[in-house]
């Protein structure tokens, strides 16, 4: 009943025009940290970055340089405050901005959790991205593209969670196989 009144929801805001803004469980965003392997040095980008906690993550973890995008200026100010109270504010920049037109052609790995919409329309970028760049996803993955590595599981509470990695240049995904999802225990 909880999950269909979390759908009703996002489709109401959704329907609206607006964006929920719903913040990746902690849980996950440390897999997905650990699932880009990233390395020192490397330039990181979280498209869409709600309070920042991924490239404060990276930030911290990996001694990444990092780049997060929000065009809510609600989220910016709190990204920037996060980040400032992390320490982490000579690694990371928050940028107050349009996703579609943010240049992250430098980037070895981008993180993003939106909607397929929003996730689908950022394609054309993505596939511009440098040979070798990582791609992670959480809930949604690419459309047509063939991930390199999907992992499910429970993240704060939370069930029925997907993580998608995908390598650049990614294969395109035929749609031909079945994907069933099997609870963890």
């Amino acid at each position: 009943m909880l999950r269909l009144a979390l759908f009703l929801l996002v489709l109401a805001t959704a329907t609206a025009g607006e964006r929920l803004t719903v913040p990746t469980p902690q849980e996950a965003v440390e897999r997905m940290v650990e699932l880009a392997e990233l390395k020192p040095g490397e330039n990181v980008y979280d498209l869409g970055c709600g309070d920042g906690r991924i490239v404060i993550n990276a930030a911290r973890r990996c001694g990444v340089r990092a780049v997060g995008v929000d065009i809510d200026p609600q989220q910016v100010a709190k990204s920037r405050a996060n980040v400032q109270r992390a320490g982490v504010g000579d690694l990371v920049t928050i940028v107050e901005g349009d996703i579609y037109q943010t240049d992250f052609s430098d980037a070895d790995a981008v993180f993003a959790y939106l909607q397929p919409d929003l996730l689908n329309g950022l394609i054309p970028q993505l596939r511009r991205m440098k040979p070798g760049a990582r791609i992670v996803t959480f809930d949604f993955g690419i459309e047509g593209a063939k991930p390199s590595r999907v992992e499910r599981g429970a993240f704060g509470g939370r069930q029925h969670c997907t993580i998608y990695r995908y390598d650049v240049p990614w294969k395109d995904d035929a749609g031909t196989t079945w994907d069933i999802f099997t609870p963890s225990p």
